[in-house]
């Protein structure tokens, strides 16, 4: 195996056991257990734990960003088309860090949890924010709706679509009934939040 496939392994093992359980409470050992090595090759490749979760982020903000200016650079769509893309995959990729992991991280990391953060507030929200204002001056949207106010209704819904104690307040027959993934869960909502409820 070339080192560079070992980094990406180690990369994606370190990923997940920190979204899982959080990066203070994952050790080294535990990285390395997951990964069948020692811990002394793990440390050939990264020297700490903390340049783990680094590139972790980095590799993050990176993904959310291409997948975002992917949707952005979409020619064939208009505003409305471009910012129902783009809510959908920011909402999707960020409900992988949950409450308890994003409050353990800006405990932890505090630097690197904003440096996650700017992906949402400079990039996701503002170029949603001036897709709303495009779709408003092309009469694709209405002129009397708040893009701020239809951010904090996004923000706040899929802040608590992520959120467990908030899903597990209601009853076990509604949740049987929500749809199986977060981005079907977040698809559902732009339809309901574009084209209303009513027909």
């Amino acid at each position: 195996m070339s080192d560079t496939t070992i980094r990406s392994h180690l990369l994606t093992s370190s990923r997940k056991l920190f979204l899982k359980f959080g990066y203070s409470k994952v050790t080294m050992d535990e990285i390395a257990r997951e990964m069948g090595m020692s811990k002394k090759t793990i440390y050939l490749y990264f020297p700490s734990k903390l340049k783990l979760i680094e590139e972790v982020i980095d590799e993050m903000k990176n993904e959310i960003s291409l997948g975002i200016n992917r949707a952005l650079n979409e020619t064939n769509l208009g505003a409305i088309e471009k910012v129902k893309k783009v809510m959908i995959f920011t909402a999707t990729a960020l409900s992988a860090i949950s409450p308890f992991v994003a409050n353990d991280l800006e405990r932890s990391v505090p630097e690197l949890w904003d440096k996650l953060k700017s992906v949402k507030y400079e990039l996701a929200f503002n170029n949603i924010k001036k897709l709303i204002k495009e779709g408003i001056s092309t009469s694709e949207i209405r002129k009397d709706i708040s893009p701020d106010v239809l951010l904090l209704f996004y923000s706040a819904s899929f802040q608590y679509m992520c959120d467990s104690s908030f899903l597990n307040d209601f009853p076990a027959s509604i949740r049987q009934e929500l749809p199986p993934t977060n981005e079907q869960i977040f698809s559902e909502w732009v339809k309901i939040c574009f084209e209303g409820i009513m027909y």
